[in-house]
């Protein structure tokens, strides 16, 4: 066995005992996305003790009551959380539990001041890993469900409207605790911890695949993350969060989503992501190559802000009765321009 470590023929990087540090993108797509294969390391079925790894981690399954309850699936099916899991081998289970879940889950049962604490000291990279990794994980699930509830009118999976190279720096990102790698400036991308206020559903999750986004709420935290703007919509979301005088509703906490999902959908030329791997030093980082600084951005698309702020409130909203509208309709269109906010109000001010 060699000490070095090797590059296989599709462009996959292997240590000395054949583990995957790097994952092509054609290996991730037919192994991992379309495969059955362990989506941490790859392992396929049979070749190793499998316990599968659900969405969203038991910890949270278990501290919200979730295992017997539903998560709404895009095409509006409900499915029990404790059924919701994709192929993960036990070690690559147990290593997730050691290095990421543990962790975040004791700095998140500290409440908002311990994460403000812990963020004045860290960089944030273990947050964001933790919800690289429920992203992954939620949207590689889609590719066992149907599109639509009724298959007469399209047999397609979820997955069918993704590209899955799209997920593959994602995926390379949060396996950056199983790989070592080193994550230099640019990699993780902008992460904001947002104060929310209690309310009954004490959880939440959202993400928007198109533009890289995703959040958790966690009783007064919420965790909102763009894995690959290299920070540039980050002065864009904090000039919207200078204004915000107090804790976020969950309906708040969504469109701060879509306003850091739509800045990054505008931005002109987007930053590149690289893995650097030394065979011979048996080192691997993963950069960031930045286009011209400051970043640039088109014109606003109010449709395109209009088109997020529906998917992302839709199932929240629908049989919600909207104050200072006559009818829902009247609602969802103004939602549909583009002009509908739950932030401010007509004087620019925090709506608590």
């Amino acid at each position: 066995m060699s000490d070095h470590w090797s590059k296989a023929a599709d462009g996959t990087f292997l240590d000395e005992k054949g583990g995957i540090v790097f994952f092509s993108c054609k290996r991730f797509v037919e192994s991992i996305c379309e495969g059955g294969s362990c989506f941490i390391c790859g392992a396929k079925p049979g070749s190793k003790t499998f316990n599968d790894e659900h969405i969203l981690p038991e910890w949270i399954l278990r501290e919200f009551s979730l295992f017997g309850r539903e998560v709404v699936l895009p095409n509006g099916e409900g499915y029990k959380y404790g059924r919701y899991t994709i192929p993960c081998c036990k070690d690559c289970n147990s290593d997730m539990g050691r290095h990421i879940e543990n962790p975040v889950s004791d700095l998140l049962h500290g409440g908002h001041r311990a994460i403000a604490d812990y963020l004045q000291k860290e960089d944030g990279l273990l947050l964001m890993v933790w919800v690289a990794l429920i992203f992954v994980k939620t949207h590689l699930r889609d590719k066992n469900f149907n599109m639509t509830l009724d298959r007469r009118v399209s047999q397609d999976p979820i997955s069918s409207l993704y590209e899955w190279e799209s997920l593959h720096h994602v995926h390379t990102f949060a396996r950056c605790f199983k790989t070592g790698a080193e994550i230099t400036d640019g990699v993780a991308g902008t992460c904001f911890i947002l104060p929310a206020k209690e309310e009954r559903e004490g959880f939440d999750y959202a993400d928007l695949y198109e533009a890289q986004v995703a959040l958790v709420r966690f009783h007064d935290i919420a965790l909102l993350t763009v894995f690959n703007d290299s920070k540039a919509v980050t002065p864009h979301l904090q000039r919207i969060l200078n204004r915000i005088t107090g804790p976020l509703s969950s309906v708040q906490i969504r469109e701060v989503m879509v306003e850091a999902a739509c800045c990054n959908l505008h931005i002109k030329e987007r930053p590149q992501f690289i893995s650097q791997v030394d065979l011979r030093e048996r080192k691997y980082k993963i950069i960031a190559k930045f286009p011209p600084l400051p970043p640039e951005f088109r014109p606003v698309d109010l449709e395109l802000r209009g088109r997020l702020m529906e998917y992302a409130l839709r199932n929240q909203l629908a049989r919600a009765t909207i104050e200072g509208y006559s009818n829902t309709d009247e609602f969802w269109s103004k939602v549909r321009q583009g002009l509908q906010t739950f932030l401010f109000d007509d004087d620019g001010d925090f709506i608590r």
